[in-house]
Parts: structure tokens; C-alpha cells; sequence
């Protein structure tokens, strides 16, 4: 998201969409396999549909979040998914949870 506010050239704006596709395409079975094993076996069913039903949400609420902060600025959709992002990143590394299921 970095490089579309920064990116001032074609090529560099298609790398920054081919990085998004590619975080995106890996996170998605991520995200789904913990939703999976951080519930019972009974419960599975339900975090999978509370997932897809989130993922839906975003996409109809993204958009129209997208478009009121286009109309502030032309950056500023990108520089709220970078914090968002940046403050997920931070969670994530000084979660006690995350280090415990490294190990």
C-alpha cells in the first residue's frame, strides 16, 4: 500500500498490486486454518462461516470506506490499510499467544 501512495511510474504501481495479490492469496488459508483450530471440532463450521461472513462485510463496507477517504485524499485509503497493517504487524510480534504457538 506503501508504493501505490509513493509510486509515481506504471511499473511500479504493478508491483505493488502483484505484492498485494500475493499477501492477499496468503493470508486467506492462513487466516482460515487458525479460525479452524482455534475453535472445538464442533464450533469449526460456525468460525468458518463467521470468517467468510467478515471477509463479505469488507467487501461491501471497503469500498464504501474507500470512496470517503479518496474524496479527503488520494492517499489517504492507502495510508489507513499501511497503519492498519502496521498496528497488525506490531500485534503481531508482541503477542504472547502468537509466540506460544510458534513454539
Amino acid at each position: 500500500f506503501l508504493l501505490l501512495v509513493v509510486g509515481t511510474a506504471l511499473p511500479v504501481f504493478l508491483v505493488a498490486l502483484a505484492l498485494l495479490g500475493t499477501g492477499l492469496g496468503l493470508v486467506r488459508p492462513g487466516a482460515s486454518a487458525a479460525a479452524s483450530l482455534a475453535v472445538e471440532a464442533h464450533e469449526q463450521g460456525s468460525a468458518a462461516g463467521i470468517l467468510g461472513g467478515v471477509a463479505v462485510a469488507g467487501n461491501v463496507i471497503g469500498p464504501m470506506l474507500g470512496t470517503a477517504l479518496y474524496e479527503l485524499s488520494n492517499d489517504a485509503p492507502y495510508l489507513l490499510n499501511v497503519a492498519l497493517l502496521g498496528a497488525t504487524l506490531v500485534l503481531v510480534l508482541t503477542s504472547r499467544r502468537v509466540r506460544q504457538v510458534r513454539a
